[in-house]
């Protein structure tokens, strides 16, 4: 090798090293490569280190309408979007609603499905987490369509049980039922996801469009690795209903506006 291209080189490296260095420690990191795994400790979301993770995301409306591929109006979900959440909003999570009913995955269980994989993946690539959210709501009782849960549900954890980046959210809004109806279908989901995918955080519905409840309280699931979700809406909805219960129970706000 020539000394000029041995002092090519050199200048080279020492260049990319001191661009690496004026990078900031954000650009260089991100959520998943800095807390790796979550889970549930007391009433706590932890990362792999058991230090407490606060998550601050966004959420995709209905993938029937709004989704990655080919949909009524037009399609929100991209490359560039994702980029945006992740790099400029600087988001940790995104979370991806797939109805059940209302023209959603009922109605094509395979697109579907792989609509919700290729964002996981999307996610992942980008270093945040994915929230993969069953989302009840003209349903209302998560038992209605409980055979195609068991599908989506049991199709979820085949396919991410080796992601450290998946977060599941079994029941987004139940509704006109009671808390022991959303225990029964938590009780029947719960299992099903834990024989193939025993590490991840699950997130339960709540009654009242997931506005936990004194039910829930002295009712909780038998699980480890969960967290009781509640939606809040500064315009609707007394801060009371969270405070009320958060020295009782591990509680992830999916929902909030």
């Amino acid at each position: 090798m020539s000394r000029i291209s041995v002092k090519s080189g050199i200048s080279s490296f020492i260049l990319f090293l001191l661009i690496a260095l004026a990078l900031p420690f954000s650009v260089l990191s991100t959520p998943l490569s800095v807390n790796g795994q979550l889970h549930v400790s007391g009433l706590q979301l932890v990362n792999e280190c058991n230090s407490p993770v606060q998550l601050r995301g966004i959420s995709s409306h209905g993938l029937q309408w709004y989704g990655l591929i080919s949909c009524m109006d037009f399609c929100c979900i991209s490359a560039s979007a994702l980029d945006f959440v992740a790099n400029t909003i600087g988001a940790d999570i995104f979370r991806i609603a797939c109805y059940p009913a209302e023209n959603g995955y009922m109605s094509n269980p395979s697109g579907f499905t792989q609509q919700v994989n290729n964002i996981v993946q999307m996610c992942e690539d980008r270093g945040i987490y994915a929230l993969i959210d069953w989302h009840i709501l003209s349903d209302g009782d998560p038992n209605t369509n409980i055979i195609y849960a068991r599908t989506f549900w049991e199709s979820m954890a085949l396919a991410h049980k080796d992601r450290r980046n998946v977060i599941y959210e079994i029941c987004n809004e139940p509704n006109g039922v009671s808390w022991s109806q959303v225990v029964t279908y938590a009780n029947d989901i719960i299992p099903r996801i834990r024989a193939i995918d025993p590490d991840a955080v699950i997130v339960v519905g709540t009654p009242n469009w997931s506005q936990l409840g004194y039910d829930v309280v002295n009712n909780k699931l038998s699980f480890s690795n969960i967290m009781y979700a509640f939606h809040f809406y500064a315009a609707t909805h007394d801060t009371s209903m969270l405070t009320n219960y958060i020295g009782s129970l591990p509680i992830f706000v999916s929902e909030w506006a």
